[in-house]
């Protein structure tokens, strides 16, 4: 399986520039032993989250028609529990596969546990980088053209961290030209069930992961917070507080309150949503978007 690296990946000091700041983004839990980490989370049967916009995935699929030749660039691919789905969806003699993430391990993990799905696509290739990073991902949708087809189809699944910064939808839009397309899974806020949701950020696996970019920042000894809802910017959040009573945000998700919230946030970024669908029973949305005309 070929791979390659774009971009920097951010080290210990970028993350200790974060901390200043008064927090430590998941993306510096992600690479080396956090893919391990992340792994044991996705086998926890507790984990609702992972669970829900999966099937949310699976329901959408289908409305995805793609007529010509596509580039299916799959951001933050993890362990790849979504690999079948995608090539049972995909005619991959026909499109090519980008897996991007910012973790080797998981990238190792995934290619491991879905070789035999991976061995049947006639192009595939691994990109190593950080999505965050501006430029970065239209980079990456620029190399994809320029090594296979003229279209891309990003997949954008279950990244309620990466939407929860803003920049990173605009990225999004500024890597789209006029024919590409974005299909978006998240899920949303649902107040009835707020409790719910949360309680999926304060299961032990969870924890586990962002102890490991608490070790990388030499954080000592402390307990992590209950998950809070932030109603402001509609997202998840999850503190730690150190025994000197520090508290840094180790965990953010956005997570829409409605379809028209989701709407409006996604043309505040650039993009033009083709239809926004809702599940009220997993309060999870799926969205098929292009790049808005004025950007």
């Amino acid at each position: 399986m070929r791979k390659i690296t774009i971009g920097k990946i951010p080290g210990k000091k970028e993350l200790l520039e974060k901390l200043v700041a008064g927090a430590i983004p998941i993306k510096f839990c992600y690479p080396d032993e956090g893919g391990d980490k992340w792994d044991e989370l996705r086998g926890n049967k507790k984990y609702f989250l992972g669970d829900r916009e999966y099937k949310s995935l699976i329901r959408n699929l289908s409305k995805i028609k793609l007529s010509e030749p596509t580039n299916i660039l799959h951001l933050g691919p993890g362990n790849g529990i979504e690999i079948p789905a995608i090539c049972s969806a995909f005619d991959f003699k026909k499109h090519a596969y980008f897996g991007v993430d910012i973790s080797q391990r998981m990238i190792e993990n995934m290619i491991c546990y879905h070789n035999l799905e991976l061995a049947n696509i006639k192009y595939s290739l691994f990109i190593l980088a950080d999505l965050e990073s501006k430029g970065v991902l239209s980079e990456i949708c620029n190399l994809a053209k320029k090594k296979q087809h003229q279209n891309n189809l990003l997949l954008i699944t279950g990244q309620g961290v990466l939407c929860s910064n803003p920049l990173f939808l605009r990225y999004v839009a500024a890597s789209l030209d006029k024919n590409d397309l974005a299909f978006i899974t998240i899920e949303g806020d649902d107040l009835q069930r707020r409790k719910e949701i949360l309680q999926t950020y304060n299961l032990r696996e969870v924890e586990n992961l962002l102890l490991v970019g608490l070790r990388r920042a030499d954080i000592g000894n402390g307990n992590f917070l209950p998950t809070l809802f932030n109603e402001d910017i509609h997202q998840a959040e999850k503190y730690f507080e150190t025994d000197s009573g520090e508290k840094i945000l180790c965990l953010s998700s956005y997570k829409p309150s409605s379809d028209r919230q989701f709407e409006v946030t996604l043309r505040e970024r650039g993009l033009q949503a083709e239809f926004i669908d809702y599940f009220p029973q997993s309060h999870t949305y799926a969205t098929l978007c292009r790049r808005s005309e004025n950007v």
